[in-house]
């Protein structure tokens, strides 16, 4: 009982809160700090949304499903709320995606692969209910996506170049002291119940 409950806890605790309306960064200026692992939620067409647009180059996204690329799909001169279809892509497929800028440069939303191992995204579950341009978003699973376009990571809000994901989820990759704290914890209610247990024996 108790480990389905730590169990329990350690996923409420690492799953995104939705919003009901298009996140935003609220921490411009600072690099995002965060990584993120993208995957597909349910088998069917992966559809993106483009729903802001706050740089000055023209951007163009892609994506790449699996270790295939899928391709270009939205740009910003699209109207705000176009959608593409990228196509079909299996639940649990991990997800990658890509801004080509029209300077030359392309950034990835896996910071490792970016100069200088920048992160130029950032990224938040997104509920839905709400109307961007064209795009009606009924309540559902979502991912917000925005990214920076600039080398050196430009002024950092992340809104550059903004899309949302149907059915896709972006999950907070920890980093090692999270992981450290996390096991030093779950180290401690361990040892904690031991000793319990060995208290209860030896009354």
């Amino acid at each position: 009982m108790r480990k389905k409950m730590a169990t329990a806890l350690t996923l409420a605790l690492m799953a995104p809160a939705a919003h009901a309306a298009i996140p935003i960064y609220t921490n411009p200026g600072v690099q995002n700090p965060v990584t993120y692992n993208f995957t597909k939620l349910s088998d069917g067409d992966l559809t993106a949304f483009f729903v802001g647009d706050g740089g000055s180059l023209r951007l163009r996204l892609g994506v790449i499903a699996g270790g295939v690329d899928l391709g270009i799909g939205l740009t910003d001169s699209l109207p705000l709320g176009a959608s593409f279809n990228y196509g079909f892509v299996a639940a649990g497929t991990e997800l990658l995606f890509y801004i080509r800028v029209s300077d030359g440069n392309t950034y990835f939303s896996d910071p490792s692969l970016n100069p200088g191992g920048l992160n130029h995204v950032y990224s938040e579950a997104y509920g839905g209910g709400d109307t961007r341009g064209l795009a009606t978003f009924v309540p559902g699973t979502y991912a917000y996506v925005g990214f920076e376009d600039l080398p050196g990571g430009g002024d950092l809000d992340y809104e550059d170049i903004e899309f949302v994901f149907l059915n896709v989820r972006g999950d907070v990759i920890p980093e090692p002291a999270t992981w450290a704290l996390l096991i030093a914890g779950f180290g401690l209610v361990g040892v904690s119940a031991r000793r319990r247990r060995m208290a209860v024996h030896s009354s």
